[in-house]
């Protein structure tokens, strides 16, 4: 299934700007150098009422784990909660 690679379990979002995915590519390229191959959890795989299970036993056939984040919200104007609770008394 994988041609004799490495099996890393690879926790990532969605990607979000196009950014995220610019690296995601370029985070595998230099994984396929290693001959390293990416394992993710993709929704349609798996029942969803027993996912942590499902997880588990992909993670146990893996060597590795990575875990990436992103910044997924940008807020551009913001207002106080506690300004807006001021005016209401």
């Amino acid at each position: 299934m994988y041609n004799d690679k490495i099996l890393v379990f690879l926790s990532r979002p969605n990607p979000f700007l196009d950014a995220h995915q610019y690296f995601i590519l370029k985070l595998q390229e230099q994984f396929d150098k290693y001959n390293i191959q990416t394992v993710t959890l993709q929704a349609d795989n798996y029942d969803l009422t027993d996912s942590i299970n499902y997880l588990k036993g992909i993670i146990k056939q893996c060597y590795g784990i990575a875990i990436i984040g992103f910044k997924q919200i940008f807020i551009e104007i913001a207002v106080s909660y506690t300004h807006l609770r001021a005016h209401e008394t």
